[in-house]
């Protein structure tokens, strides 16, 4: 499902200091999140794969590898060059409150 992704770390207002993963998804997945359903069908659908996500990741790697928080992207910011742009993904960055 993953196309590529990004991981940071974040501060978390209670738990410090956190790994947080930027993911972009192969094409039309993000699109199945975000239909006409309900707001709460669509966060309940990202939370889903987001789970899904995060157990793959703890049966392939060390548990302090895995991200604890997944924000889903439609693209990640390249630089002219074709680099991933690390500070415009920051700039995107939405509060971790998890």
């Amino acid at each position: 499902a993953v196309m590529e992704s990004a991981v940071f770390s974040a501060h978390h207002p209670v738990r410090g200091p956190i790994l947080k993963a930027y993911v972009k998804l192969k094409p039309g997945l993000l699109s199945q999140l975000n239909t006409d359903r309900s707001d709460y069908d669509r966060e309940a659908a990202r939370d889903r794969l987001a789970r899904e996500l995060r157990e793959h990741l703890l049966r392939v790697t060390d548990s302090y590898k895995v991200p604890h928080d997944i924000e889903f992207l439609d693209a990640l910011p390249r630089t002219p060059a074709g680099h991933l742009n690390r500070a415009a993904i920051l700039r995107h960055r939405k509060p971790t409150d998890t």
